[in-house]
């Protein structure tokens, strides 16, 4: 049963409608208490984030948030909250340093027609672009450590972690059905333009006519060794002996790359370090490394979930507080560098900032884990392979090929599948013995398919 001033939010491209004054315990069930937007409170404030996951709301609801250790606020105090619609969880955000305490009684200013005066006590939130600071009036005492005393409306600023969920989900709650047929079976697939791990496979089709984009690609073995083809022959580089296993590595804007560590180290072109290991919890390692586009910081995304920012990268949230069906094994930010994504082995997608989630393989059957997301030019959609070379893609990610599509019946690949990046219109995948996959209109500028090498790839980066 809903209340008449319960919050909804409308999807005007899907068609749907979510409830937002939701209970901590139901995501469809209403609190039945009185709620505003505070949209006619301040019309030029914004209510909803960027990408519409995040939708900030004020109410006298005393169910919509529970979180061991956080007394319930006081009765009919109008309290601001924000509401996360892709884990379906709600933040407080009228709550006092600790994380213990609802701002106490008092009126906020809210003057409405038919109104004598001051009545509630929190108003007028706006929401930041990416969802994460919420601004907002209130009187009360106990919001900040200084001044111990707030006589008048006076104007605070919350900011919080993303993703701190009271009762974390254990399987990923965003709608998993994928926007693109069975990548597996689909007809007319584009096959790759050298597919040098599959024997016998030559390539049909070249695709379109060449536009600009990477010319080469550098692959990276977990002990540092680093692989040139193309534009980026002859500036790779021979095992630096790296202080721990290298797990990724990342193109810098203005030539050169960084390799990541599974400890956290961060070195340039195999030399200089850039950034000492990270303190670490046990069994959590650094996974992925994405670089601003300004080239002067990056994101570290550990296997946890966690995020770990430097330089002018900004932190936008991260899975630490959430129990994960699998662990992340890729992270990458989107064009604007403005948020970024998260992809775990069973599928499940995270958007942070301006990433748009458009869909996942989460709880969904997989014939093999997925291994890496790499998110379109327009950041309208993704696509994700699994370790065999399926693909699936979502929103505005067109399907241009897969592994299986292209394969003979019972043929399989000599290696798995270990990495995936954008490659001219479509997209580039590497698998540990260095056999390279194009599906693009770029071309091909060989592989380590067939050969002996030392240590297998981790990863693959495409050359400017």
């Amino acid at each position: 049963m809903f209340s008449p001033d319960d919050v909804f939010l409308r999807d005007m491209q899907n068609n749907t409608t979510v409830l937002i004054s939701a209970t901590a315990i139901s995501p469809t069930t209403s609190a039945n208490a009185r709620s505003a937007t505070g949209i006619w409170l301040n019309p030029s404030g914004r209510m909803v984030s960027d990408n519409g996951r995040f939708v900030v709301f004020n109410s006298v609801g005393s169910n919509l948030f529970a979180r061991t250790g956080v007394s319930a606020p006081p009765a009919g105090s109008m309290q601001t909250y924000v509401r996360d619609t892709v884990l379906n969880t709600t933040e407080a955000v009228t709550i006092n340093p600790a994380g213990t305490l609802f701002g106490d009684a008092g009126v906020e200013y809210e003057y409405g027609p038919g109104t004598a005066g001051p009545q509630i006590q929190h108003g007028s939130p706006t929401i930041s672009a990416a969802g994460e600071t919420v601004a907002f009036v209130s009187i009360a005492n106990n919001l900040v450590v200084s001044p111990s005393a707030v006589t008048s409306g006076d104007v605070f600023l919350r900011r919080w972690t993303m993703n701190v969920n009271p009762t974390p989900p254990t399987t990923p709650t965003q709608p998993t059905t994928p926007t693109q047929p069975a990548p597996t079976t689909q007809p007319g697939a584009t096959t790759p333009t050298t597919p040098t791990t599959v024997p016998g496979t030559t390539p049909t089709t070249q695709g379109p006519a060449q536009q600009a984009g990477p010319n080469g690609y550098w692959m990276a073995s977990d002990n540092g060794q680093v692989y040139g083809f193309g534009s980026a022959a002859g500036t790779a580089q021979a095992a630096f002996a790296p202080a721990g296993t290298v797990s990724d590595i990342e193109v810098l804007p203005g030539g050169g790359y960084y390799l990541l560590e599974a400890n956290g180290r961060v070195s340039r072109n195999g030399g200089a370090q850039v950034a000492a290991a990270l303190s670490l919890n046990a069994g959590e390692t650094a996974a992925a490394i994405s670089i601003t586009p300004s080239g002067n910081g990056y994101w570290i995304f550990t296997n946890r979930g966690r995020v770990f920012e430097a330089g002018d990268a900004v932190k936008r949230g991260d899975m630490s507080a959430t129990v994960l069906n699998g662990p992340i094994l890729d992270s990458v930010s989107t064009p604007t560098g403005a948020g970024y994504y998260m992809v775990a082995s069973d599928g499940g997608v995270f958007a942070f900032g301006d990433a748009r989630f458009a869909g996942s393989m989460g709880g969904k059957q997989l014939n093999q884990p997925v291994q890496s997301l790499v998110p379109t030019a327009t950041n309208g959609g993704y696509w994700l392979v699994a370790a065999d070379g399926g693909i699936f893609a979502f929103g505005d990610a067109g399907f241009v090929g897969s592994i299986p599509g292209v394969l003979a019946a019972g043929q399989s690949l000599n290696a798995p599948i270990t990495g995936m990046v954008r490659y001219g219109n479509g997209y580039l995948m590497v698998a540990t013995d260095g056999g390279i996959f194009s599906f693009s209109n770029r071309p091909f500028f060989g592989s380590l398919g067939g050969q002996a090498i030392p240590r297998p790839i981790v990863a693959v980066a495409p050359a400017p």
